[in-house]
């Protein structure tokens, strides 16, 4: 064979185990993508919220954020046991259908209910604000919007 050929089938060959392995490295476990961090996303958001506003507003925004966490942390707790017997129904013997729409329909309440909690939360602390700083909110985030789309379209062109 031509040594030219053998290169490139060498190359060829070298980047396809390179790829695979980069793949099984992922399926197993070794290789993670980069996650956002949640938790910091949400701090940052709340603090922006809470620069906007005037110091007697405040505390009100960060009693409203504390009650917002439990929220969700109970809602989580919540749906994780919802989640538990969807997935006991699911693993039975004889798949009983019936069983398991109910306990989606359950699912489904459960996370509504979560939603609809966060926004009675949210509507409250909202009532509470002048428009004035209702406004100065909704500007600060379409400016993080903004900001964060233009981060994402860098990161996808990379």
């Amino acid at each position: 064979m031509n040594k030219k050929v053998k290169i490139i089938l060498l190359i060829s060959i070298a980047l396809n185990l390179l790829f695979v392995s980069f793949h099984l490295g992922r399926v197993l476990g070794f290789v993670k993508p980069p996650r956002p961090n949640f938790k910091e996303i949400m701090h940052k958001r709340e603090q922006d919220v809470i620069s906007v506003l005037p110091p007697t507003k405040q505390e009100l925004a960060l009693q409203s954020f504390n009650n917002l966490r439990s929220l969700r942390k109970s809602n989580f707790l919540e749906i994780r046991k919802q989640m538990r017997a969807v997935e006991q129904t699911v693993i039975q013997r004889k798949f009983n259908k019936e069983a398991f729409l109910n306990e989606m329909t359950k699912l489904n309440y459960t996370s509504n209910m979560m939603r609809e909690r966060s926004n009675l939360e949210i509507a409250e602390f909202l009532s509470k604000l002048t428009r004035k700083e209702r406004i100065a909110i909704v500007a600060k985030t379409k400016q993080q919007m903004r900001m964060f789309k233009k981060v994402n379209s860098s990161t996808k062109q990379d």
